[in-house]
């Protein structure tokens, strides 16, 4: 079960800021992402933000898995290094870069950032607050921007924005090697959580699997369960 993480960066992602914790997540049978971009007047570059960026990662100690999605959903300015051009200017301009989320999910995997491979290999340490419900609805215009929601054919109720955690999976070790373990739970006992360690299957309490440092987070909607 060793592993090698140092190519493990799906998203050109450069340091600890609390915006950059959130690899892109999957969204499993018709959960859709969408990518927008939109003008802006105020310059600035690349390498500016990347050097504010910079500046504020190593205070990060601890963040909740809300404000981790709030902040990768939040507008990103792309700066004088990635002009997108204007049809209506007819010319190169500078933009703001947005996701959205257009339709709930059935499953929601999260994938935290755990490793980076600039400005030095490491692997990144800060906490992150998980809870055994999720409401993606609560982020409000941080997802949806004001835009009409896509509904999927099972979202009939007013919980269909509504997730429970039924995985966590936690890496132990460092950049260089490590091993992978498992909580998981049964949709015919959902009080009982389990540690799954290779052959090793025990049960272990709801606090064991929250204050662990989650790796990938594995979430299914309510109405379908």
């Amino acid at each position: 079960n060793s592993n090698n993480n140092k190519n493990n960066s799906s998203v050109p992602m450069s340091s600890l800021s609390s915006e950059e914790l959130l690899h892109p997540h999957s969204t499993h049978d018709r959960g859709c992402i969408n990518n927008f971009t939109s003008k802006k007047s105020k310059k600035t570059t690349h390498s500016q933000a990347l050097k504010k960026k910079q500046m504020s990662s190593n205070s990060v100690q601890e963040l909740s898995i809300e404000r981790c999605l709030s902040l990768y959903t939040s507008p990103e300015n792309l700066g004088d290094d990635a002009l997108v051009h204007c049809p209506q200017c007819a010319t190169k301009t500078n933009a703001r870069k947005k996701l959205t989320i257009t339709r709930y999910p059935r499953v929601l995997s999260i994938h935290v950032k755990r490793f980076e491979q600039y400005p030095i290999l490491q692997k990144l340490s800060t906490f992150i607050r998980f809870g055994e419900e999720i409401r993606l609805r609560e982020f409000g215009d941080a997802l949806f921007n004001g835009s009409a929601h896509e509904r999927n054919d099972d979202e009939d109720d007013d919980d269909d924005d509504l997730y429970s955690l039924y995985s966590v999976v936690v890496h132990l070790g460092t950049i260089d090697s490590g091993h992978y373990i498992n909580y998981i739970r049964f949709l015919s006992d959902e009080t009982q959580w389990y540690r799954c360690d290779d052959h090793m299957i025990t049960a272990v309490s709801r606090q064991e699997v929250l204050s662990a440092s989650a790796y990938m987070l594995f979430y299914m909607k309510n109405n379908i369960m």
